[in-house]
């Protein structure tokens, strides 16, 4: 029997909570959820509805299908040419798309708004009928895009397809979501190589469960990401390993041989289970540990590298330093060669291996410009605001404790920081890319 129609749109049902966040009426987030929207008229009526500062669509368990998307994406993209001269550009964060009968078809419209959009990082396809049939054409798409994460779980996505897919993603993905794509053995040496390559060093998120990988195929991802990756925060993978019993096992009589296969293969899946626990564990806990000092390396540094870079940039051209040195009895440290001297001040971070090399080349290019200092000066002025502005409004609500008045600073000085470290790329640790000390320091000198 056919699936009944989805109810029909009542826009007199709206409520104000629909579009809104918990702060109340904020039409950046625009909450469609389950509201019966339906092909070319839903995506009309989403449409309606987007105004010149929505970042966030949820539309999620809707029914708008292709057609729908095909329209609404339409439809986003001539909004934003027509907010092309606004001080703020149009454009759009996040799309939840999950639970819309979407086809290949939609989920290309998508991506192709993401591609003139570059304000669009996180996507949502979940529970569709997507598999993924041109792979090469949703890679290209994919990597044109600024999207860093992606889901496309409980989608029955094509091994071949698969295989493409981590064989083209670009290191900009940062969170990908697979679990329940049908992903079989043949998927496990292009996921390996992924994992192998410089491409997953910013992936953070990655769920894979509830596919058919395998006992085998499982352990050799895991040992390829125990190997090779320190960025990956939140890792499921688990449901990966059929039931080895046939079917119908255990309606009638069965073979003493076949149970005793059955209850062998049963344990060495109980135990494969709990391997994938421990190594999951131990990879979430390296690369917690990993990243902690790479944060605390880098904030360590920069004050160091800020001051020695700017008083060797201010006695250039200076020529009588060497004799007040001399009669001082002081040591040269600025009379230093270049290289030993940045070695110097990368040690100031008391864990210079906690930085590669290319974090420490992006440290010394961001200490020396005197931009940068102004640019955190009014980062930090910014939150500031934000923090007393909404101390404020609690206060008038009389939503505060007792203590709150003490401490609305600390949050804008944390962001700050985070800021900061995301601008060099300091947030999660980094493997060093093969390169000769020689050609380091030649671009080091270059930098200083």
């Amino acid at each position: 029997m056919a699936a009944p129609p989805p109810p029909p749109y009542d826009a007199a049902e709206e409520s104000e909570e629909a579009v809104g966040t918990q702060s109340g009426g904020n039409s950046a987030f625009l909450d469609l959820v389950g509201k019966g929207l339906s092909g070319r008229a839903g995506a009309l009526q989403v449409l309606a509805k987007v105004e010149p500062n929505t970042k966030v669509l949820f539309l999620f368990a809707n029914n708008l299908g292709s057609i729908g998307a095909e329209y609404l994406f339409e439809g986003l993209d001539r909004i934003r040419a027509s907010h092309a001269g606004d001080p703020e550009p149009f454009g759009i964060r996040v799309v939840g798309l999950g639970v819309n009968n979407l086809r290949d078809a939609g989920l290309f419209e998508a991506l192709g708004y993401a591609v003139n959009d570059p304000l669009l990082n996180t996507l949502n396809v979940d529970e569709n009928s997507i598999e993924l049939a041109d792979a090469d054409g949703f890679v290209e798409l994919l990597n044109a895009s600024n999207i860093s994460s992606i889901r496309l779980s409980q989608n029955p996505l094509r091994t071949d397809s698969v295989i493409t897919l981590f064989q083209g993603i670009s290191s900009k993905v940062s969170s990908l979501e697979l679990a329940g794509c049908h992903l079989q053995p043949a998927c496990v040496p292009s996921i390996v190589s992924y994992f192998e390559s410089h491409r997953s060093s910013r992936l953070k998120f990655l769920t894979i469960s509830d596919n058919a990988l395998g006992r085998e195929g499982r352990a050799a991802i895991l040992e390829a990401i125990e190997r090779t990756n320190f960025t990956l925060e939140m890792l499921w993978v688990e449901e990966n390993i059929e039931d080895p019993r046939p079917p119908f096992y255990g309606f009638g009589l069965v073979d003493a041989e076949e149970e005793a296969r059955v209850e062998r293969e049963r344990a060495a899946n109980l135990e494969a289970e709990h391997a994938a626990k421990r190594a999951v564990e131990r990879i979430r806990s390296r690369n917690r540990e990993l990243a902690v000092r790479t944060r605390m390396a880098a904030a360590r540094v920069i004050a160091p590298a800020r001051i020695v870079l700017h008083a060797v940039g201010a006695r250039e051209g200076v020529t009588d330093h060497a004799d007040s040195i001399h009669k001082s009895g002081s040591f040269p440290l600025l009379d230093l060669p270049r290289e030993i001297l940045l070695d110097i001040i990368r040690h100031c971070s008391r864990d210079a291996a906690a930085l590669s090399q290319a974090q420490w080349l992006r440290i010394v290019a961001h200490a020396k410009e005197r931009d940068t200092i102004k640019l955190l000066a009014n980062k930090m002025r910014e939150l500031s605001n934000e923090a007393h502005e909404a101390l404020q409004r609690r206060e008038l609500a009389g939503d505060m404790d007792s203590d709150d008045s003490n401490h609305y600073d600390e949050d804008p000085i944390l962001e700050t920081l985070f800021f900061w470290r995301e601008q060099v790329g300091c947030v999660t640790w980094e493997r060093d890319v093969p390169s000769s000390a020689c050609d380091l320091g030649a671009r080091l000198a270059k930098m200083t």
